[in-house]
């Protein structure tokens, strides 16, 4: 009887634990997100990479400020279609070439974020900085600059 006594609270805090240990390994930190993001901004540069990175802009609900090449140029409500094109038109040079992230860095503070990454091509260096928002739950990019 008095083993029923300590093995039944011991085998709930057992639960409890395991509970939270499993919680807690399925609960991804605000910079791991970013982090994970960030990954979509390297590597091959396809038609499925540039998809994958555009999931992060949601222009019809956080505008996205695009400044390269020294030209700055806002997609508002109703310009995702044009986002993409211009996207693809101005990486398509690139495609089949890899970006190799020579330095990545993220930064939280609270429903705000940055990715840094400086990336390495075959034409060179590029410093490309992500500004983000959190918004229901989801990252979305709002301001993105390309400098070499």
């Amino acid at each position: 009887m008095e083993l029923r006594r300590i093995l039944i609270p011991a085998a709930g805090l057992t639960g409890i634990v395991a509970l939270y240990v499993g919680v807690d390994a399925l609960v991804e930190s605000p910079e791991e997100a970013l982090e994970a993001i960030a990954e979509d901004f390297q590597g091959s540069v396809d038609p499925d990479r540039i998809q994958s990175a555009l999931r992060w802009f949601e222009p019809d609900r956080v505008p996205v400020e695009v400044t390269a090449r020294g030209q700055t140029r806002v997609y508002g409500n109703g310009a995702a279609d044009s986002l993409r094109r211009d996207a693809l038109r101005s990486l398509a040079p690139m495609m089949g070439e890899s970006l190799n992230a020579l330095r990545s860095h993220v930064e939280v503070e609270e429903d705000d974020g940055s990715i840094q990454l400086q990336l390495l091509t075959s034409r060179g260096m590029a410093n490309v900085a992500l500004r983000l928002r959190l918004r229901n739950d989801a990252w979305k990019v709002y301001r993105v600059q390309v400098t070499r």
